[in-house]
């Protein structure tokens, strides 16, 4: 996978904050109305209450899939799609004038089956068009399959799965999304104990690459995946210092109070061991008059520091540079996807 161009493409997207969004379904919009039934046995959806501000949510246009079966409860038969005419297709739901709709007409919930369903953020269509042709699906049993995708596409996967529902009771459907990759961040400090000596010392960062991390992968499983591997097969030849997945070359001048700013931010990685190869490179410039500059190179293993990284979870690695030709590099701080940008939604 070629290096990105000049400056850094933030990796992420708007709903990276969103540890757990929920959507129920319970009230909506269908077009072309089919079968007959009561208005509140409809199988619809409604959009999100959130419980506390300074978040980011599903926005108009958001669109996610859906994949639903039912069944009936007591005696041995096939199962049935719910919104689609065969196993394969899943059914777009979008966020329309604050109501998620979908098209095809009402689905009613039907006394005596049971149901399953499975959503993926983003809509398949989406997903082939923002991941590079990206495939996904699930079957049946709730297995989910996606194949072809590529970490480093700013698309923020998320699933839910809702399943063993009574039709004859009808009930707001609670999907909880979670991620299925990890998001890794990296910051850089100036020494306190150097500003104190040297009131005029500067550091300025002038290009980070991460690397050393499949640039593909294929994923498959049924509900929510264990460690190591967290249902992820990376493919793909490792990514190098010449050809890295992460790239940015736009110059960052560190504060000079000894607070950290961000270098490198919303990289998406597969969860699972941190390898031996996976390496944070961090050019960098300094002075101790703001007239005469040295440029330093480190390379950094990051499996010196963590060796798992978990989906879901954010991981914030900082350095903090010295006035000699060295930096200081601590284990990251990991902090719950939301939570490190200070923000959580919660929907029930």
């Amino acid at each position: 996978m070629a290096t990105k161009g000049t400056g850094f493409m933030k990796k992420g997207s708007r709903l990276w904050r969103a540890a757990g969004m929920a959507v129920l379904m319970s009230a909506c919009t269908a077009t072309d109305v089919l079968d007959e039934g009561e208005s509140n046995d409809a199988i619809c959806f409604r959009s999100p209450a959130l419980t506390r501000a300074a978040v980011e949510s599903f926005a108009e246009g958001d669109r996610f899939s859906v994949w639903a079966w039912h069944e009936n409860a007591t005696a041995a038969t096939a199962r049935t799609p719910v919104f689609a005419d065969d196993n394969a297709t899943p059914t777009p739901v979008a966020n329309t004038g604050g109501q998620w709709t979908y098209e095809g007409g009402y689905r009613y919930w039907q006394a005596g089956e049971t149901y399953d369903f499975h959503a993926l953020y983003p809509e398949t269509a989406d997903l082939a068009a923002q991941a590079g042709g990206a495939a996904a699906s699930y079957a049946e049993d709730g297995t989910l399959a996606i194949r072809n995708f590529p970490v480093d596409s700013a698309v923020d996967l998320m699933a839910a799965s809702a399943t063993g529902l009574p039709g004859d009771a009808p009930q707001p459907v609670k999907f909880t999304f979670r991620h299925l990759l990890a998001r890794i961040s990296f910051a850089g400090r100036i020494d306190p104990a150097t500003l104190a000596l040297l009131p005029e010392f500067t550091a300025e960062v002038t290009e980070v690459r991460f690397y050393g991390i499949r640039p593909s992968g294929n994923y498959e499983a049924n509900g929510t995946a264990t460690a190591p591997a967290y249902g992820w097969t990376p493919t793909g030849n490792l990514t190098t210092g010449s050809n890295s997945l992460y790239h940015n070359n736009a110059a960052t001048a560190l504060p000079a109070d000894g607070t950290s700013s961000i270098v490198m931010e919303d990289c998406f990685v597969w969860p699972g061991e941190v390898g031996t190869a996976v390496v944070f490179d961090v050019t960098y410039r300094t002075s101790a008059n703001g007239s005469t500059f040295t440029e330093h190179t480190e390379q950094i293993h990051l499996d010196a520091f963590l060796r798992q990284w978990e989906p879901g979870k954010h991981y914030l690695y900082t350095f903090t540079i010295m006035d000699s030709d060295h930096i200081l590099f601590g284990t990251p701080t990991a902090n719950a996807w939301d939570e490190a940008a200070g923000g959580i939604i919660v929907v029930e």
